[in-house]
């Protein structure tokens, strides 16, 4: 399945990690000292997959990550609001989106997403598209 959703046989299927980083991962970008990573995917030469958990609220994740790439280079990309609705929906029905940069000089795009859970974590997803 995930094969296919990767564009299918032609492609490498994905690399998946379970509580570990992708071994040859390198990267400027930290992971945040509180989290516990959960696993990782890698759809190399494409893409990066990081998904962690947290103690932080989703708004001081976004802070730290976003002070942290605006001094490596990275610039911030305001394509939606934080909150957006869409279509004629309910207006109750609101998606969060991703906080979203961009390092220009290697045309990376990196997506962070963050979910609030039950427990007081929240989950954090990093998503590097080259």
């Amino acid at each position: 399945m995930l094969q296919d959703m990767q564009g299918g046989a032609d492609t490498t299927p994905p690399e998946i990690w379970v509580a570990q980083l992708p071994p040859d991962l390198t990267t400027e970008i930290s992971i945040l000292p509180e989290s516990q990573v959960l696993g990782s995917i890698s759809s190399e030469p494409i893409s990066n997959l990081i998904i962690l958990e947290t103690p932080l609220s989703p708004q001081a994740i976004r802070d730290r990550y976003q002070t942290e790439l605006i001094a490596l280079g990275w610039e911030p990309l305001l394509l939606f609001s934080r909150f957006t609705t869409f279509g004629f929906s309910d207006s109750s029905a609101i998606f969060p989106m991703p906080d979203v940069f961009c390092q220009p000089t290697n045309q990376t795009g990196l997506f962070l997403f963050t979910t609030s859970n039950r427990s007081q974590t929240t989950t954090v997803r990093l998503s590097a598209l080259y």
